[in-house]
């Protein structure tokens, strides 16, 4: 019933020009066309670059909440994320984000997923396509005991218990990763292949093709293709 998409193509000024994202911004209309669909068939709040201020990205949550509840949420995120050193606490990085001001410009991880609980859709299917830092979303460092430090799996977890539905998320880069930019198609690679395979190459993945797009389909799709 309902889509919130958004990217923060250039989130923090003060980047060097090699990080900057260019493709961010094209991702996400990509994704948010996809899930319209020819007849509209999804409601869909889009957000991109400067639009995709910190007040706007929670804006667009509340008014989510204020509208019947759908039955499924996707959220697209593309952009930076940045862990904080001495917390371990994860933002998300909009537009107007800065790195050197985590706390008071950035979107804790753990914040954005608790209020996207509270909008009560049964099923909540994010895709975060981080890139740079990507490898912060799902534990950048480590304790020293192989344990992933900032890791969102326990975030995950407790958001999941006593839910009918599901909570989930396809994640561009895992520990010590980076997600990467494709200058030849003008994507960034875990988008482009995100969105062939809920077009349909991930149907049947290593199986029969019965027309539809399991989650279990889409992960193992981009587990073969993105890694290439």
């Amino acid at each position: 019933r309902c889509l919130s998409d958004w990217s923060s193509d250039v989130c923090s000024s003060d980047l060097p020009t090699e990080e900057r994202l260019k493709f961010a911004h094209i991702d996400a209309q990509r994704f948010a066309t996809l899930m319209e669909g020819p007849a509209g068939r999804s409601k869909v709040t889009l957000l991109l670059n400067a639009e995709a201020s910190r007040e706007a990205v929670f804006d667009a949550i509340d008014t989510i909440k204020s509208e019947p509840t759908p039955d499924v949420l996707f959220v697209f995120f593309s952009g930076h994320g940045e862990l904080d050193q001495r917390t371990q606490q994860l933002y998300l990085m909009p537009y107007d984000g800065d790195k050197k001001h985590l706390a008071s410009s950035g979107i804790p991880a753990t914040e954005f997923l608790t209020n996207l609980k509270a909008i009560g859709a049964r099923d909540v299917v994010m895709f975060l396509d981080a890139c740079h830092s990507g490898a912060a979303l799902l534990g950048k460092g480590s304790t020293g005991d192989g344990s992933q430090t900032g890791s969102l799996d326990d975030v995950f977890a407790r958001l999941n218990q006593g839910s009918e539905g599901v909570f989930m998320a396809f994640t561009s880069a895992t520990v010590n990763e980076r997600s990467w930019e494709d200058e030849e198609f003008g994507q960034g690679i875990f988008a482009r292949f995100v969105i062939k395979g809920l077009q349909g190459d991930a149907d049947g993945v290593e199986g029969t093709r019965d027309g539809r797009v399991t989650a279990g389909e889409l992960k193992r799709y981009l587990e073969l293709e993105v890694a290439k």
